[in-house]
């Protein structure tokens, strides 16, 4: 009467969560010397979409290595942040910009933050920053190559997304393609979701 059928779960990598026009803000007192900004930004790109690499590229140009926006006009150039970076989840759909600043300095760094956001939007950055950001990324994708963490992640990630899943070789030719135009674009998408502030002493 009951037949019998292996099981095969469909797995759903990506965590969709709707954007929502509601700001989402919290505020959190510490005794720590040190305060944080911490900005979640909304994209609907997923893994192996034509966006996929302009984000990562993005992110790297944003706060993701030494000569970017972040850091260099708000760390170097303004001194208002002892570390700043922005970093992607491709699977959650987030973009989370963090900062740790003194307390007094908080309204100032979150408007030039949203300035270096309103900049890429507008492709205000050199053609020389982006060369410098895809080299930056080609060259880490390579090195990680050597450790076994990474070999172990990409059979992983071979055998649930098969198909779909993206290769070395694939990344890296798709990272050489990104324009600037392809910035923008993606830059276009972010929408700022939350916003939270651990106010220290």
């Amino acid at each position: 009467m009951f037949g019998l059928h292996p099981s095969q779960p469909e797995l759903h990598l990506h965590y969709h969560q709707e954007f929502s026009n509601v700001l989402k803000e919290g505020l959190k007192q510490n005794d720590a010397h040190q305060s944080i900004i911490e900005l979640g930004y909304h994209f609907s790109v997923q893994y192996g979409d034509r966006n996929h690499i302009p984000l990562v590229v993005l992110n790297g140009l944003l706060g993701g290595f030494a000569h970017s926006k972040l850091f260099v006009n708000i760390r170097e150039k303004e001194s208002l942040a002892y570390t700043i970076s922005s970093s992607i989840d491709i699977f959650s759909g987030m973009m989370r910009i963090y900062a740790g600043i003194d307390r007094k300095n908080r309204t100032k760094t979150v408007s030039l933050i949203y300035r270096q956001i309103a900049d890429l939007k507008k492709g205000s950055f050199t053609d020389e920053d982006l060369n410098q950001t895809k080299k930056m990324l080609r060259n880490t994708m390579l090195l990680s190559l050597d450790r076994q963490n990474t070999l172990i992640e990409q059979a992983y990630m071979a055998s649930v997304l098969q198909k779909r899943f993206m290769s070395i070789d694939v990344w890296l030719n798709a990272l050489e393609t990104v324009t600037r135009e392809d910035i923008i674009v993606i830059a276009k998408q972010l929408r700022l979701q939350a916003v939270y502030f651990m106010e220290g002493k």
